[in-house]
């Protein structure tokens, strides 16, 4: 398998992103809580100054803060699910012959367009990726 998102892609996006972001804070369940549900799950970002409690699922926030989308899921959480379905992907397209150039992709539920990137990253040209939420068109930083 390739490198994961993120070892290169993810912080090569975040370098391109000018971000404020103080601190990421994730709290700890009480031992009385074995699980949450996904709807009760949040975190804490500070950005200059300000602290802010945000549910894990509430994309429309998460986009409007620069850089937040990366730095939570793919630096604090080590999300690599983007980078893991592209490189089977890629390892199945390999194992039958094919070249990822010549696919043509719609990412549909695109978000902040890193499956696109990862996409990118293999060699796949014609990338189309559509999502409900304006917010996210803004938080897509891919070429």
């Amino acid at each position: 398998m390739n490198s994961l998102a993120n070892d290169t892609v993810w912080k090569d996006r975040f370098k391109e992103i000018d971000t404020n972001i103080e601190e990421i804070r994730i709290p700890k369940l009480s031992p009385k809580q074995n699980t949450i549900s996904q709807d009760e799950e949040w975190f804490e970002v500070r950005v200059k100054g300000y602290l802010e409690r945000i549910r894990f699922h509430d994309y429309g926030k998460l986009y409007k803060i620069p850089g937040l989308y990366e730095k939570l899921f793919y630096e604090k959480l080590k999300c690599c699910s983007p980078s893991v379905v592209v490189s089977l992907l890629k390892d199945i397209t390999t194992d039958f012959g094919g070249d990822p150039n010549e696919f043509r992709v719609l990412d549909v539920g695109a978000g902040n367009g890193m499956v696109g990137d990862e996409l990118d990253n293999i060699g796949v040209d014609s990338i189309v990726g559509i999502d409900i939420l304006p917010e996210a068109k803004k938080g897509n930083f891919s070429g």
